[in-house]
């Protein structure tokens, strides 16, 4: 590239990010110059704001749902779900930890999540406690298709396997 041509680049990049910089706060001032309607925005503010709330108490109401038919389909309580939550665990590895902790005889999920999380794979946890691997899939797809059709009958969709609990 000639010296020529860096500098017409050079400029042309600065009047570019030049413009960006000045064009945010011109838009942010911009506005129809009405002050009629300020009241009425105020006041569906307040109502938007309502809805939201309602909105999210909809959505707590529908997780709580939705955890119950975890709860009550592998047969677990709700300390352990909790701590599904706080761990920022899938619907996957809490029925998959779920699973192979009843096999083992633990029933502490944790248990099988914290060698998980350590690194092994749940096939060779599986491997090395002389459980199938592929016995826990088909238990993981039998237990979630159970899931899904209680949430159905209840109206609700029920989250998919890789999605983290809310």
């Amino acid at each position: 590239m000639t010296e020529k041509a860096k500098k017409i680049t050079s400029v042309f990049l600065a009047l570019c990010f030049s413009a960006t910089l000045f064009s945010a706060p011109v838009l942010a001032k911009k506005g129809d110059g009405n002050n009629k309607d300020k009241g009425k925005q105020q006041q569906n503010k307040g109502y938007d704001q309502g809805q939201k709330g309602k909105d999210k108490k909809d959505d707590r109401a529908k997780g709580n749902q939705r955890g119950n038919i975890v709860v009550n389909i592998m047969k677990s309580n709700w300390s352990d779900f909790d701590r599904a939550r706080a761990n920022r665990l899938t619907l996957d590895d809490f029925i998959t930890a779920s699973f192979i902790a009843s096999q083992l005889g633990h029933n502490d999920f944790m248990y099988v999540f914290t060698m998980k999380k350590n690194g092994k794979p749940y096939k060779e946890i599986c491997k090395a406690n002389g459980i199938k691997w592929g016995w826990v899939r088909r238990n993981v797809k039998n237990q979630y298709a159970i899931m899904n059709d209680d949430a159905i009958k209840l109206g609700l969709v029920m989250w998919a396997l890789d999605e983290i609990f809310d």
